[in-house]
């Protein structure tokens, strides 16, 4: 995934981008190949994009970058102002990810795995409480709050992952694979 994707509306005047990737280059191993090379992006609020190529293109590679999650070797990457290779810590407060094959902590329960993760984002636990009631309300999955994550089924589990992604209200929010 080498082809670069940029909005030239960005002047004096117009919004900046949530998350600006500028230049990216990943590669796995010292001397691996890169899977990504001089990867460009911008995107804004209220834009919804999907990443679409063939496996091994890079797409959850740069979905990882710009979580925080995996380091990168050339480029920068901004997500709401914050640079993410700098400070990948600040960075992660503007990002909601769920990334595939993430299962939660299989011991906890749905309630206690969200109040984790709450806690972990620095979400009151009396906020996270309404928002995790609110959410799983409206994803059919309040039933579960009680239930250990190991006992639930695949697409609830993956029901928690979202209602996690979303406790502390990201400004940007990555999905990897959310069909599977």
């Amino acid at each position: 995934m080498t082809r670069s994707v940029m909005r030239e509306d960005n002047v004096a005047g117009k919004p900046s981008a949530l998350v600006e990737v500028t230049g990216l280059g990943k590669r796995y191993g010292r001397r691996g190949k890169f899977v990504l090379r001089g990867f460009s992006l911008a995107l804004y609020r209220g834009e919804v994009v999907a990443l679409i190529g063939a496996n091994g293109a890079g797409k959850s590679t740069l979905l990882r970058c710009i979580a925080g999650a995996l380091p990168f070797e050339e480029g920068e990457i901004e997500v709401c102002g914050e640079k993410v290779e700098g400070d990948a810590v600040s960075a992660k407060r503007h990002t909601g990810a769920v990334f595939g094959g993430a299962a939660g902590v299989p011991y906890m329960t749905g309630a206690e795995f969200l109040a984790f993760t709450a806690g972990l984002c620095g979400v009151r636990a009396d906020e996270a409480r309404d928002r995790a009631l609110g959410l799983t309300r409206l994803l059919g999955a309040e039933d579960a709050l009680g239930r250990a994550m190991s006992a639930m089924s695949f697409g609830t589990r993956q029901k928690f992952l979202i209602v996690a992604s979303l406790l502390h209200a990201p400004g940007v929010w990555l999905l990897d694979e959310p069909m599977t």
